[in-house]
């Protein structure tokens, strides 16, 4: 029976597997989605191919509502997303999508269910765990600005 450091080793492993580097990116598979979730691999693409179709409708829908952004969704979706077809040994065709964690993220935000859950709630806690330290960094920064003025700065 494994200890639970070599449980978590071996998990450690499993996820470093999950992610792999093409073209200089880290990525991961619609196949991994539907691995980590519990879905099948079929339903995860058509999801992956509904979110697409509907990503690329929402620039015109930013216009109408009146939501101004720098993002242009067909740019950021091709970023983002690879289609990889290839045939399994019968000659079938297969489909997978290769995705960064931007389109990863994209997809599993739409999920339901335990998993989605604790994948949610950990995405929030980096989330706010980020946004603590910008903020330290700032007020540093800040304290640093009001030091250099105090002690003459200015003299330039």
């Amino acid at each position: 029976m494994p200890t639970s450091n070599e449980r978590q080793a071996q998990s450690k492993n499993e996820q470093n597997k999950l992610v792999f580097i093409e073209h200089g990116k880290p990525m991961t598979t619609s196949r991994d989605i539907a691995k980590i979730f519990e879905k099948e691999h079929r339903n995860v693409t058509r999801g992956i191919d509904t979110l697409l179709e509907e990503g690329l409708k929402v620039k015109d829908m930013l216009k109408i509502e009146h939501i101004f952004t720098e993002i242009d969704p067909s740019i950021f979706l091709l970023k983002n997303f690879v289609r990889v077809n290839s045939k399994d040994s019968y000659g079938r065709d297969l489909t997978e999508y290769h995705m960064t964690k931007d389109g990863f993220t994209l997809v599993v935000m739409g999920y339901t269910g335990a998993k989605a859950i604790a994948f949610k709630m950990a995405y929030i806690e980096k989330f706010n765990e980020m946004e603590t330290r910008l903020r330290q960094r700032e007020e540093k920064q800040l304290l640093t600005m009001k030091d250099f003025v105090r002690i003459g700065g200015s003299g330039f």
